[in-house]
């Protein structure tokens, strides 16, 4: 996302992926002329097209409550770096079949998601990702968190990785 001022704009390649928006409490049907100004006004996304990169993809939108990706394709995805970055508001993440079998950068994907409380990830394929570091960096109400299918082999970086996950009290590694 790039941003100007306080006034956010999420480009072109990003708002043709989507299929639905939800700005406030209304819920708008994706048009091919929908462009958001204001992402921090944005509570709910939902995707159904193929992406290639998730680098950023909602860095700072700082009151989305709610990302719904079941219906995302992500079988070519190789960088989901920031994905989730300063999400601040967020509780609540669906993945649904999310495949994560090319990722080589998960660092920072839920970097100051300071609300989300729950994070089920046994689903990620993760044996070609080099770097996890600070994936969960200041998560502070995180207290259930899944990795049971992580594959590390291959990972550099793994620093930071739970810092500030204060209420963490289940956090299940093994298969």
């Amino acid at each position: 996302m790039k941003g100007t001022g306080s006034t956010k704009i999420i480009y072109s390649d990003f708002v043709s992926q989507l299929s639905s928006i939800q700005v406030k409490d209304k819920q708008v049907e994706k048009s091919s002329e929908v462009t958001l100004t204001d992402s921090e006004n944005i509570v709910k996304l939902i995707f159904s097209r193929e992406l290639t990169t998730c680098e950023s993809l909602f860095e700072n939108c700082i009151k989305i409550i709610e990302v719904d990706l079941t219906d995302f394709i992500s079988s070519n995805v190789k960088n989901m770096l920031r994905m989730f970055y300063n999400c601040e508001s967020l509780i609540s993440v669906k993945f649904g079949y999310f495949q994560t079998s090319k990722v080589e950068d998960m660092g920072y994907i839920f970097y100051g998601c300071k609300l989300i409380t729950s994070i089920n990830l046994s689903f990620m394929v993760t044996s070609k990702a080099d770097l996890m570091d600070y994936m969960f960096y200041n998560c502070e109400n995180l207290i259930y968190l899944d990795l049971s299918s992580f594959i590390t082999t291959q990972v550099t970086n793994m620093e930071y990785m739970f810092y500030g996950c204060k209420k963490l009290e289940y956090l299940n590694l093994l298969k």
